[in-house]
C-alpha cells in the first residue's frame, strides 16, 4: 500500500472535523423493528431509515453497516455481541472499482480510565481574595471546575514534584517562591503542590478502571448522513454508559465513543481507547510519522507488551496497514486536548503486542507533563455529575 497516500487521507479527515458542521436529525419512517443477534440478544431498528449509500441490515448473527465513501469508496462494518462483549467482526473497504480489503476481524473495543479530584486553583482564588470575596465553600465550588494550574494526578512527593523542584534549583528561585499561581512569600516543602486549594492530595484520589461489558442488546439510529450503532451495558469504575460507533456517508470514518457518565462529585479524568485483536496476518505492521515528519514503524517481532507503547506521532495518526489498505487511528480534534501551558506532542497514539500475531492499538492521553516547570500545569477533563462524557476515537479505512 502507499503509506504516504493513507496518511494524507486520514490527514484530511481529521482537518475536516475540525470544521463545524450539522448534521441534521431523521425521524424514522420505519415500524419499531428488532433483529436477534448473537447470545440471542435484540437490535431495535425503530430509528433506522435506509438511504442510498448508508444502510444497516441484521444477516445471520451479526448487524452490517455498509456506507459510501469519499473517491467512490465503499466501506463495510459487521458489530455483533459475543459473550457480553460487543465485538467488531469485521472492517472492510473497496476503492472504486476494486476489490473488497479487510482490515480487522473480530475486534473488541478498549478503554482504561484513570481519574482524579478537582481543585480550584491559586491563580482563580487569589483575584478573589484581592477582591474581598471571602472564599467561601460556594464559591470555590462556582469557580473550581474553571482550574487551569490543576494538576489531578500529580501526588506530593512524586516524580513530577521532584523534578519541578530540580528545575527550581537549576532557575536558583529562593525556596520560597510560589511562582505563577502560587503563594509567594511562604515557605514551603518543594515536594507537595502548591497551586490549588485544600489539603495536599493522597493515592486514594487516584482511580483507574478498565471498560467491561454486559451488553444484551444494541439499536441503530439515523441521523442526517450519519448512522449510530449503540451498545448499553459499559461499566468502567465510576463511569457508567454506554458504547457507540458511528459512520458517516461519504467519508471513511468510523468514530468509536464511550458515552459514559459518573455520578461523583468533581471527577477530572483522561482516558486511552483503541481496538484490540488485530491479526498481524491482516495488517503486519503499525506505522507513523515522528514529529519530524520521518517514517516509522513496528513488525510485531518482539515480546509480548503488557503495556501501551506510546508514539510521538506527527498529526497524531498511527496506521494499522494491510496489503492493500490501512486503518487509521486518530483522537477527536479540539474535544481531546485540554487547556496547558506548553503545547508539546506527548504521544497520544499506542500500540501494544497481545500475543504471538495479536495486537492492540488506538490512542489516549498520557497521565503527566514533560516538561518540569509545567508538572502542575496538567488538569485533565472535567466529568461534572450526570454528564455524557464522549471518550471518542477515529477510525479512517484506507483503501489504498
Amino acid at each position: 500500500m502507499r503509506v504516504k497516500q493513507s496518511f494524507v487521507f486520514a490527514g484530511l479527515a481529521a482537518a475536516a472535523l475540525a470544521t463545524p458542521f450539522v448534521l441534521s436529525s431523521s425521524t424514522s419512517t420505519l415500524s419499531a423493528t428488532s433483529a436477534r443477534l448473537a447470545d440471542t440478544s435484540s437490535c431495535n431498528l425503530s430509528q433506522y431509515k435506509s438511504a442510498p449509500g448508508l444502510t444497516a441490515a441484521v444477516e445471520q448473527d451479526s448487524l452490517v453497516v455498509s456506507w459510501t465513501g469519499q473517491n467512490g469508496a465503499d466501506l463495510r462494518a459487521r458489530y455483533a455481541i459475543d459473550g457480553g462483549q460487543p465485538e467488531v467482526r469485521e472492517i472492510a473497504v473497496k476503492k472504486a472499482g476494486g476489490r473488497w480489503t479487510t482490515l480487522g476481524r473480530n475486534l473488541t473495543p478498549e478503554y482504561h480510565v484513570v481519574s482524579g479530584v478537582r481543585r480550584m486553583a491559586d491563580d482563580q482564588a487569589n483575584p478573589l481574595r484581592a477582591a474581598g470575596i471571602e472564599l467561601t465553600e460556594d464559591v470555590i465550588n462556582k469557580h473550581r471546575w474553571y482550574a487551569f494550574w490543576d494538576a489531578p494526578l500529580v501526588m506530593p512527593g512524586s516524580q513530577e514534584m521532584k523534578d519541578e523542584a530540580a528545575w527550581q534549583r537549576s532557575q536558583q528561585q529562593p525556596e520560597g517562591g510560589g511562582g505563577r499561581g502560587g503563594r509567594g512569600g511562604q515557605t514551603r516543602d518543594p515536594l507537595v503542590p502548591n497551586r490549588t486549594l485544600g489539603t495536599p492530595r493522597t493515592p486514594s484520589e487516584i482511580r483507574r478502571a478498565d471498560a467491561s461489558f454486559h451488553t444484551t442488546s444494541c439499536s441503530v439510529k439515523t441521523d442526517g448522513a450519519s448512522l449510530i450503532v449503540t451498545f448499553p451495558g459499559l461499566s468502567m469504575g465510576i463511569f457508567s454508559g454506554d458504547l457507540q460507533f458511528t459512520m458517516y456517508k461519504g467519508t471513511n470514518l468510523i468514530r468509536m465513543d464511550a458515552a459514559a457518565t459518573t455520578h461523583e462529585e468533581w471527577v477530572a479524568y483522561k482516558y486511552d481507547a483503541g481496538l484490540k485483536g488485530l491479526s498481524t496476518d491482516l495488517t503486519p505492521r503499525v506505522a507513523w510519522r515522528d514529529t519530524g515528519g520521518h517514517p516509522q514503524e513496528y513488525r510485531f517481532g518482539g515480546l509480548v507488551n503488557p503495556t501501551l507503547a506510546r508514539v510521538k506521532a506527527q498529526n497524531r495518526l498511527i496506521a494499522a496497514e494491510a496489503r492493500g489498505g490501512a486503518l487509521v487511528a486518530f483522537p477527536p480534534p479540539h474535544t481531546f486536548f485540554f487547556t496547558r501551558e506548553k503545547d508539546t506532542n506527548l504521544g497520544y497514539a499506542w500500540y501494544r503486542k497481545d500475543a504471538d500475531g495479536r495486537f492492540g492499538f488506538g490512542v489516549g492521553m498520557p497521565e503527566r507533563e514533560e516538561e518540569p516547570r509545567y508538572a502542575q500545569n496538567f488538569a485533565l477533563y472535567n466529568a461534572p455529575p450526570g454528564t455524557v462524557q464522549k471518550m471518542g476515537v477515529y477510525f479512517y479505512a484506507s483503501p489504498d
